[in-house]
């Protein structure tokens, strides 16, 4: 049984950088309980268009975020690493890029503390793009990379897994020039040697965007399937053997377009995902997708959430005290797109709506339950279309709760901009802009973490203030810049040149 949940939203103030927060009602059935509020929501990037792709919490109660990093809106991307605090701020930050264009798509902890990153890269001048694998330290630093792929082929990684012998990815492969795609699974040791790879498609397309270790060792993938199913795209289940052999696969959908980006696996064994579906409305709008599956793939229960003439999806799902959170993002056309989080039981009734964004692309790719102290989130902010996005780290409080501080009313004024010029020689400029006084701590730092300059310490004002930075006694290299105060943070790399 499908059963579709339509959406209803109202404003409310703003938030930091343009976040925008709006209310939800369902008329339908009203929540029954108010969804979270924001406690903190740190920047980060540079001057190009910057987002965080995956998380994952660290022991110190941090995070470490990865997506992607461009030192400009003209430049095509490096992958891009940052470590940051409990309350978000930058411990430290990582690009690689090896002279191509490097994207990550997930990221897992390895036992001994370091990370594995799932990814992309698109050899300089050419148009197919390698599967990318890196192994990091607890530091950042790179101790090998591993790529996936030949030169007739097109091929992503988009989730990696840390299992008891080695390593697991998911993702896609092109082998043919018909733009056939099929998914793959790819085995490492912990060294990056390759044990073994599968692939897993019929005769048209398929995707892996998602993956789940099994409790007997096996695997879970999902995406979507051209292939088999009701028609268009489907979302689509795989679970395998720990040596990667198939042992069923599952299509779900309607006739619109289905594709599955969030997986858990449940205890007792059921499978719970999160995606997109067409099938909703007129096959032209994308809503929020849910879908309950038992342990063999049988459809239990599916759900859809979203508005008649808007488009919803899902990027990711975790289960939290009895009930699951959804992150995405919803697009109202002339709103732009906002961070989309949903709340619902596990019979898929909804709790609460929560969106957050402007008139820009706002977007949640990552969500994460913190024990006892509400959500994480990770994805982009832009305050405005057409401008280049920040990634950012949000951190909510527990459903129902308030901020430290509560939200101040005009908090959509609080943002740290850009610098300018950058990359400069000599001095540069950089404006902060407060809702109400504040104090507010303003530093330049080198990529240790080391402040190097303090451009402001103290009580500042409501409104605009501008800072000079002077970097004539720094030598060359890229430093990062932090403005930290009344609960809120925001970083800018920025590069000096001689």
């Amino acid at each position: 049984m499908h059963i579709h949940h339509p959406l209803r939203a109202l404003p409310r103030p703003l938030l930091p950088a343009a976040l925008l927060l709006l209310a939800a009602v369902f008329p339908a059935k009203a929540p029954a309980q108010t969804g979270p509020d924001v406690e903190w929501v740190s920047y980060f990037g540079g001057g190009g268009n910057d987002r965080f792709r995956a998380l994952v919490r660290e022991d110190d109660g941090g995070f470490l975020a990865v997506g992607s990093y461009n030192p400009s809106d003209t430049t095509n991307g490096e992958l891009y690493l940052v470590r940051a605090d409990a309350e978000g701020g930058l411990l430290w930050e990582r690009t690689h890029s090896n002279g191509a264009v490097e994207k990550a798509k997930g990221v897992d902890r390895m036992p001994d503390g370091g990370y594995v990153v799932a990814g992309y890269m698109i050899p300089d001048g050419l148009v197919n793009s390698d599967a990318l694998v890196l192994r990091f330290d607890a530091d950042g630093q790179l101790l090998w990379t591993v790529t996936y792929g030949g030169p007739a082929e097109s091929n992503f990684a988009f989730r990696a897994r840390s299992v008891h012998d080695g390593i697991i990815v998911s993702g896609i492969t092109r082998t043919t020039p018909f733009e056939q795609r099929d998914a793959f699974l790819l085995k490492l040791t912990p060294d990056g040697e390759t044990v073994w790879s599968q692939t897993y498609g019929g005769p048209m397309c398929e995707r892996a965007t998602a993956l789940e270790v099994t409790s007997d060792g096996g695997y879970l993938i999902g995406g979507l399937t051209c292939s088999m199913g009701a028609g268009g795209t489907d979302a689509w289940l795989v679970r395998t053997t720990a040596q990667g052999l198939m042992l069923w696969q599952q299509a779900y959908g309607g006739a619109g377009d289905e594709e599955l980006y969030g997986l858990r696996l449940l205890p007792g064994g059921d499978v719970l995902f999160a995606g997109r579906t067409g099938s909703s409305y007129d096959n032209s709008d994308s809503d929020v997708y849910v879908v309950r599956t038992d342990s063999e793939g049988a459809l239990l229960d599916e759900f859809s959430y979203g508005l008649p003439h808007a488009n919803e999806w899902a990027q990711d799902i975790r289960f939290a005290g009895g009930h699951f959170v959804i992150a995405g993002g919803a697009n109202r056309f002339a709103m732009g797109s906002q961070v989309l989080l949903i709340g619902i039981t596990p019979h898929g009734d909804l709790l609460w709506v929560e969106t957050f964004g402007g008139e820009g692309e706002d977007e949640a790719y990552a969500i994460d339950r913190l024990p006892g102290e509400g959500f994480i989130v990770g994805g982009v902010a832009s305050p405005n279309p057409g401008l280049p996005g920040d990634p950012f780290l949000m951190r909510l409080t527990p459903e129902g709760g308030t901020g430290v501080d509560g939200v101040p009313a005009a908090a959509g004024e609080w943002r740290l901009g850009d610098v300018y010029p950058n990359p400069f020689n000599g001095s540069a400029t950089v404006t902060f802009t407060l809702p109400a006084p504040a104090n507010v701590r303003l530093a330049l730092y080198d990529l240790l973490g080391r402040p190097v300059a303090v451009l402001g310490d103290g009580p500042f004002p409501a409104g605009t203030s501008r800072f000079a930075i002077d970097a004539t006694a720094l030598p060359s290299g890229s430093y990062f810049l932090r403005a930290a105060g009344g609960g809120l943070s925001a970083t800018r790399r920025v590069t000096v040149v001689r």
